[in-house]
Formats: structure tokens, sequence, C-alpha cells
């Protein structure tokens, strides 16, 4: 079951959506996408995880990480246009 999330102006503080993103994981929520469009953040019911997450924008749309933050163990989620 996909759950659905209105969150408006997620982008104005950007570490209390990250936050907001961890907590959900830590109850078992597990982020599956973003319509930045109607501004809804979509989980589906998974495991109880710790996760942290991060938020970044980037204009160059660079699909892969740096080395660094791959060898700390970081991985990309999803992406929705220049986030």
């Amino acid at each position: 079951m996909i759950t659905k999330v209105f969150k408006p102006f997620w982008s104005y503080d950007v570490q209390k959506t990250e936050e907001w993103l961890s907590s959900m994981a830590e109850k078992g929520h597990e982020l599956v996408k973003i319509n930045r469009g109607t501004r809804k953040f979509y989980f589906q019911q998974g495991e109880s995880r710790k996760r942290t997450y991060r938020i970044g924008f980037d204009k160059n749309q660079t699909n892969s990480l740096s080395k660094s933050l791959l060898e700390g163990g970081w991985v990309k989620l999803l992406q929705s246009g220049n986030w």
C-alpha cells in the first residue's frame, strides 16, 4: 500500500525535511517517490530502519555520487529534477 504525504514547504527547511524522512523510515515507511509539482512524498510500508537522508540541489544533475560518498556507504535513493 502506498501512502501519500503532502508537504507544501518542504524545500524551505531541507534539514527539517531530512529529519522527517529519517523519522518516517524508523516507523517503517520507505520513500519511493517525490512529486515536486504536487509537493507529495510517496511511501510504502516496509521494515523499520535507521536511515540518514540528505537532500541536495544540483544544477548539473549528476547521476552518481562522488567516490568518497560511495566508499562511506551512501546510496542515491532517488532524484526529482535538480533535487
